[in-house]
Parts: C-alpha cells; structure tokens; sequence
C-alpha cells in the first residue's frame, strides 16, 4: 500500500493515477494513523504538508516531521522524500541516518513526472550521501532531482555530529520529538511486578542540582543498568473481577489545551477531585511531562508508584501490569504538619499515576516504542477498576501522548480562553481535526477564565460554538494554589455544577457503592 502525504491535492490525485495509490493524508499529525491501518510499505512525503498545531520556530517544525518519519521508519516503510534546498542540512543528514535515500529536491511545487522514476528506480545510500555534499558545497548551484555520483563514498555523515547538533538544540529549549523507536515484536512472556520491593526504582536529580548535563546523562547511564539488572518474571493475573462501575460504563478523559497555561491542568485535576468526592472511583493520570506540576502543586509524589518509573518498566518489559505504579495519597509519608493537612483533603477514591517530584522534560525515556505503548497502556487502563480515568494531555498536537492518545479516549475536554488569538486558533483547529480520524462529537470545550460580566451564551457567541460549560476567572486562585487546594471555590463550584448535571450530586456522595449511576452524554 502507497500512501501520499505531499500536502498537495492536484499532486496526490496525479500519483494515485501514475502509482495506483488509493490513501492519501492531509496533514503531518494523520500520517501515523494510516501507516498502522493500512499496513503501508511506501510513504511519499513532502516537507510542505500542513500541520495542525501550527510550529512558527523552524527548526521545532522539522524536528516534528522527524519524529514522524522516525516512526514510520521503525515500521519498515519506505520513505521518498519531496524537499527543497532551503531544508536545513542537519534535518537532511538525520533523513539519510534513518535509511531515507530517495530525496527529491525542488521548490514548493515539486515535479511530479520525477516521483515515479524514484519509485521505479530507489537511491543508494551512497547516492543520498552524494546528494548532500552536493548540497553543502555547492548551495548556489540547482540539484537536480536524480544524483548519478561519479565516485562511491568512502565515508557517511558522521553520528556524533549530528547527535551534538540536536543536543544543541535540545539544550536551546527546543522540543525534542527525536525519539528513535525500537520497533520489537510482543513479547509472548506475561511479567509481574506485583510486590512493591520488585518495582525498580530510578531516582530523579532534583532541578536545583549543579551541572544538570551531566546529572542526565548519569541518570540514563542508570537507567540502563538497573533495567539489564533485574528482570521480573512471576505472571501476573489479568483475569480481574471487574467491579459495577456507579457510573454505568467506564470514561477516559483527556483535558488537553492548544497552548501551556489555558489551565487544562487545573480543571483536570479539580474534575478527578470533586469526582472521588461524589463517589466515582477516579485515576487521575499525568502525561504533560514538558511542565509536570501535580507533585509541586498538590504535595503529592511517591519514589516507586508514579508514571514514570511505570515507563522505564515498559521498556523493559512492555506486557507489565500498571497497577503497582498507581499510588494513593494514604501511601504517601509526610512529616510536614501542612503536607499532612493537604493529604486529608484528597479522597480516598482518588488514586494517581503522575511524575514524581524533580522529574524535568529530559528524564522523559527516549527508547519508549509507540505503537507498543498505544496497545498496553490503553488495554491496562480499559481493564482497571475505575469509574472514571482523568488524563492531563501535553498540548502538543504531534506527540505521542496527546493526538494519538485522544484517536483512543472517550472525550476529549479541550480547554481554551476567550482571548482573540484563542479563539481564531480554535476555529482553525475544529476545521483541522474534523478531516481526521478524531471523532468531533467527543470532542468537547470547556472555556476557561471566563469574565463575570460574560455569560456561557455570550461565551458561546464568541467561539461561534456550543461549551460544555465555563469556569469565571478566579483571582484568588493563586492564594489557593500555595496553599497547596486543589481548585478553588470559584473554580469547584463550575465544575461541580457540570458533574452534577452527569449524575454525580453532592448529596450522592459514597451513599451507596454498588448502585449504577450511569454517565450521562457530554452535551451535543
């Protein structure tokens, strides 16, 4: 199966006629998708192929298409890549290094009689590796689009330079979606870390610490070592009772925003809350690791049960039971009287998988392989005991933790603000998403920081769609925050208003366990 993702519609239907191709993607975020479903073994992919989540800074947009086409690699599809001269070198160089040899360079309006030729015809690596010192020395000079070198390289672009180059990068505040995956088969052995004491454990540098490149590197050096060291082998068992969930049918929400600072983390966390409060049995899970905040703004954070020493565990054995990474807030000791105050106010049917205190983006385990991820985090959170999973979502579109996961999810609560750049980017990305496999009806908003002299209707009027509910800006909300609340009165009293219209009443809470109370439809 062939699929075009060129980001040009006369071109795509002019290769579906020349290749026989039937699949064609709209945008970057797609191109996963339709790997997995159409077991593809040719993608033709350009450069120019538009994105959801709009990346101004372009070194930040070529590291997003690298770490599509690293997926894509790692499922052994072919890759002919439609770029320009303007590309920088670098991206081109990790290109190659991913097994990328049929490049064809042009301008924005790529040549499409040349794609069949290199589909007919692929490129060596020594003919990519051509290419690019062509490019290099010669910049001035048009490539043309098929390479006949005169001689065999003797040498390949060096590694550790382009490693120092994303390093470089990296240490910039550049995101890094470089992550090369391990595409490895499922393994058919079933393993157990059922016993805490089994429950390997990496401990985080605290952010304060001096030198922080090489406490990284050290903290991955022992990542490697403790998980070649110990492996668990004792089968655990899947067959569950599952319990009556009072909510009718097990949800999984994702609260997720376009941008850092809509307050997506607080409305998730305030929405798990007030849940557990009212009966439901809830799990709250934290996958925002570029700002993990649940440690430092609920006190709440344990060494061995957290999300991720769950992930370092997947890596080692990918089939692992999630439930002895979940904590609950009676396993964490505190001997500040304030923390100790803090705990009594979580309830007790509100368990966690979050990050643990001092965790930062760079601990984040680059050799996590997606498409495994995908299939054992999700089976494990569909066969928990929980009436309802809260997760937090990173806002960046292309990641794996936040696109991916909502193909996956119940609904999805996108949260925004009613600030102009908001909203036109939210009208732009409702027209995005709709051309994607992402089910629009569960895709819902909640606005975020509302002024009181604005109502939901005048809110609604403003986005030019229909909210499930607004939460009025709160200027105490800070006050509340240091004093380590989850939420605030203002805060609580729109999100409790909405969970009440679900069922889920105040005066309900804990009355009886085992009576079903069914989650009602998240608006229309």
């Amino acid at each position: 199966m062939i699929v075009l993702a060129t980001g040009q519609k006369q071109l795509d239907e002019y290769l579906k006629e020349q290749l026989d191709s039937k699949v064609s993607v709209d945008y970057l975020e797609g191109i996963e998708y339709a790997v997995y479903s159409y077991h593809t073994k040719v993608l033709i992919f350009s450069e120019f192929i538009p994105i959801i989540a709009p990346i101004p800074d372009q070194n930040q947009r070529y590291q997003a298409i690298l770490k599509v086409l690293e997926t894509v690699r790692n499922n052994n599809v072919r890759v002919i890549l439609l770029t320009t001269l303007d590309a920088p070198h670098w991206f081109l160089g990790k290109c190659v290094s991913l097994g990328i040899y049929d490049i064809i360079m042009g301008d924005s309006k790529i040549n499409g009689e040349v794609i069949p030729s290199f589909f007919y015809n692929p490129s060596t690596k020594e003919q990519a590796v051509a290419l690019l010192k062509s490019i290099e020395t010669q910049k001035e000079v048009q490539t043309s689009p098929i390479i006949h070198p005169t001689e065999k390289e003797k040498t390949v672009i060096a590694q550790d330079k382009e490693e120092e180059q994303i390093n470089n990068l990296m240490l910039k505040g550049v995101q890094d979606t470089l992550t090369l995956q391990k595409e490895d088969s499922f393994p058919n052995l079933i393993v157990s870390v059922g016993n805490e004491e089994n429950v390997q454990v990496k401990e985080l540098s605290p952010s304060t610490i001096e030198n922080e490149e090489d406490t990284i590197d050290e903290n991955k050096n022992e990542i490697i070592e403790k998980n070649n060291s110990t492996k668990n082998t004792t089968p655990f068992d899947r067959n569950k009772k599952k319990k009556i969930h009072i909510l009718g049918d097990q949800k999984i929400i994702g609260f997720w925003g376009q941008t850092p600072g809509l307050g997506n983390r607080t409305l998730s966390q305030t929405f798990a809350t007030i849940a557990a409060n009212r009966g439901a049995e809830v799990l709250y899970v934290e996958m925002n690791y570029f700002t993990s905040s649940f440690a430092i703004t609920s006190g709440l954070s344990h060494d061995k049960k957290n999300f991720y020493q769950y992930m370092l565990q997947f890596i080692e054995n990918e089939d692992v039971d999630i439930e002895p990474y979940i904590a609950n807030a009676n396993e964490i000791n505190l001997s500040k009287k304030r923390l100790r105050k803090t705990i009594e106010k979580i309830p007790k049917n509100l368990d966690f998988l979050t990050l643990p205190k001092g965790f930062e983006e760079s601990n984040f385990p680059d050799e996590i392989n997606q498409k495994s991820f995908m299939k054992y985090f999700m089976r494990n959170l569909r066969s928990s005991r929980y009436d309802l999973i809260v997760l937090n979502l990173p806002p960046y579109l292309q990641h794996m933790f936040a696109f991916p996961i909502m193909l996956e999810i119940d609904y999805v609560f996108n949260v925004m603000t009613l600030h102009p750049a908001r909203i036109l980017g939210f009208n732009q990305l409702k027209e995005k998403l709709s051309k994607t496999p992402l089910n629009m009806e569960n895709f819902k908003t909640i606005i975020n920081m509302v002024p009181k002299e604005i109502d939901k209707d005048k809110a609604d009027n403003l986005i030019q769609d229909t909210s499930l509910f607004i939460v009025p800006f709160d200027n105490e909300r800070s006050v509340h925050e240091l004093d380590l609340n989850i939420g605030s009165p203002a805060i609580n009293e729109a999100v409790g208003a909405y969970l009440e219209e679900l069922g889920l009443r105040a005066e309900h809470l804990l009355e009886d366990p085992k009576k079903k109370r069914r989650l009602i439809s998240f608006g229309s």
